[in-house]
């Protein structure tokens, strides 16, 4: 009983632990990808314009005229 209570209590801390991720950290999961072995790391990383506009959003150090001005930049290029 014991050994069961205690999975439980660290699957239910993974779970609220996981739901405290920031939007800009949600979607890094999804476009970032990482393989590493014993002899090299491999990173894939596409860097779309949402990205940067939640990562300054979350900063909060940029007025909404910036972060349009950034993002209209930034929507051109593929990254």
């Amino acid at each position: 009983m014991k050994k069961f209570l205690i999975l439980l209590l660290v699957v239910f801390f993974g779970l609220f632990h996981a739901q405290k991720k920031l939007p800009s950290e949600r979607l890094l999961d999804e476009i970032q990808q990482m393989r590493q072995n014993e002899n090299n790391l491999k990173i894939v990383w596409w860097i779309p314009a949402d990205y940067w506009e939640l990562a300054i959003k979350e900063n909060g150090q940029a007025t909404p005229e910036e972060i349009a001005y950034l993002k209209s930049i930034l929507e051109k290029y593929t990254i």
